[in-house]
């Protein structure tokens, strides 16, 4: 790949308000919004492979004059197949943006634009710029400078015009998946940067550090709450919204920062090297040419792999971490991981408005000076001897997307004591609680880890028999009931 993706605000500091860059892009979202839905480059059909809600896009009026979808047996091979809640999220979506990217240049080329134009950025997570969780300017105008309609805003979000806390989703977004996962693939019940394993998976039940936070974090609070949900809330519209683009290209960055780290051990095996197996993943090129391509292609050296101007600002990643060799995994880092269920909670947990309460009674058993000595820890790391995870399973819901907040709460002295507050943006909810989907209507687990936040407070787990106190709250009302099937605790050393 020739061009080099950069930074939307670097451009904007060194160019002024329209960077040739973005110019260009809307000019080019405009010029795909043209074709036809069948043709493999237009918008509609590049959207689609995403995932596509075809009574949805036609009530909206997002269709009209696009003409038909492409025949039935290639719909079903290349639609609906973004991977979400598992290993294969991050390297589909490289190659997603990938084949976009490629798409936009050769139209840009061809039409008197740069030779090196690549897609820019949003570093929403640059803590040394004030304005870096602001919805760049370029994709709220309605018009371009020389006056004709800005594609970039032709989209429908929800009202935050700015990343963080809000009343419906109190967490913010943040870069832990940076600084405290460094193995690519998790175990049952626990969490690591890219997910646990899995085959192809629309949407399954290992979701990945960085996709958790920021990448749910920021499609729920660009395209939400509201009764019409915004299009980057719904993974069936998402890639209709050109912030999409600039959002996932973002989060390639944070993956890429992350490969540099001689901290970090990516997975090699030959199941996530050259999978999946039950459906492979496909994308088209600029002429419309269908190809197959494998994780591999998408890791440094690989046909399929980026190149950004920065790999630091705002991705958590010194200067001093960076490592010009990718860590494989080997087989000393491969080893399996104890993984213990210390209690659970089973039956239905239903939250609407009302927060939900739930005590898990915890048996420590043989652990007590262990879980002591992982309350004493200074960090969380790879070699950390245990860590502590919160899971919700089986989470299900009717709106696209969803907000679940965690209340945690310890016992001392006899009363409650607030440890922390976690939230899930459960991006996707109802394609993964759908009974005729994939997943057979399984809906999500979510794993969150809790270390930190004991460690933070001070609370000691190292007695024989101990509980934790969960508070369920449903902030995003307007996304009705959501059912949680079991809540549990477990450790892994």
């Amino acid at each position: 790949m020739a061009g080099i993706r950069e930074d939307i605000a670097e451009l904007v500091a060194e160019e002024g308000d329209w960077p040739k860059t973005l110019l260009w892009y809307a000019k080019a979202v405009a010029a795909l919004r043209e074709r036809k839905f069948a043709d493999r480059t237009s918008w509609y059909y590049l959207g689609a492979i995403h995932g596509c809600n075809l009574p949805g896009w036609k009530a909206q009026g997002i269709l009209d004059g696009a003409g038909d979808p492409p025949e039935s047996g290639e719909y079903a091979k290349m639609f609906d197949q973004c991977q979400h809640a598992g290993w294969y999220f991050l390297p589909w979506h490289r190659g997603y943006v990938w084949s976009f990217e490629t798409i936009l240049a050769d139209w840009i080329v061809k039409n008197g634009g740069p030779s090196d134009w690549a897609l820019p950025y949003w570093n929403y997570l640059n803590a040394d710029l004030e304005t870096s969780r602001d919805i760049p300017t370029m994709f709220l105008e309605e018009n371009l400078p020389d006056g004709t309609p800005n594609a970039l805003s032709q989209a429908l979000r929800g009202p935050a015009r700015r990343l963080g806390p809000q009343d419906w989703i109190p967490n913010d977004i943040n870069l832990d998946a940076q600084e405290d996962f460094h193995t690519f693939t998790s175990d049952s019940a626990t969490k690591a940067y890219g997910g646990g394993q899995t085959d192809f998976a629309h949407f399954a039940s290992a979701t990945g550090a960085t996709e958790a936070n920021p990448h749910n974090y920021v499609h729920v609070m660009v395209g939400g709450p509201g009764s019409v949900n915004g299009w980057m809330y719904d993974p069936e519209f998402a890639g209709l919204d050109p912030i999409f683009w600039m959002h996932h290209c973002n989060v390639d960055r944070l993956w890429a920062a992350w490969l540099t780290s001689d901290e970090n051990v990516q997975e090699t095996g030959s199941a996530w090297m050259n999978g999946p197996n039950i459906r492979q993943f496909m994308m088209p090129d600029a002429a419309g040419v269908l190809s197959v391509f494998t994780p591999e292609q998408t890791l440094p050296g690989g046909d399929l792999a980026p190149t950004y101007d920065n790999l630091t600002d705002g991705t958590g990643i010194s200067p001093t971490r960076l490592n010009k060799t990718m860590a494989a995994m080997t087989e000393d880092t491969k080893r399996k991981p104890s993984v213990d269920l210390l209690g659970a909670n089973t039956g239905v947990f239903r939250v609407s408005a009302t927060p939900v309460e739930s005590v898990i009674r915890l048996d420590i058993g043989g652990r007590e000076t262990a879980m002591k000595n992982m309350v004493l820890e200074k960090s969380v790391s790879r070699q950390a001897p245990h860590r502590v995870y919160l899971n919700a399973e089986g989470i299900k819901g009717s709106r696209p997307s969803g907000v679940l907040s965690v209340d945690i709460l310890g016992e001392k002295d006899g009363q409650d004591v607030k440890l922390g507050t976690e939230s899930l943006a459960l991006f996707g909810l109802a394609k993964a609680s759908d009974e005729n989907g994939p997943h057979a209507g399984g809906g999500m687990t979510e794993s969150i880890e809790i270390t930190k936040l004991l460690r933070a407070a001070g609370y000691d787990l190292s007695e024989g028999a101990s509980q934790l106190k969960v508070r369920l709250h449903n902030t995003d009302h307007e996304a009705g009931e959501i059912t949680v099937d079991r809540l549990s605790v477990y450790v892994a050393d």
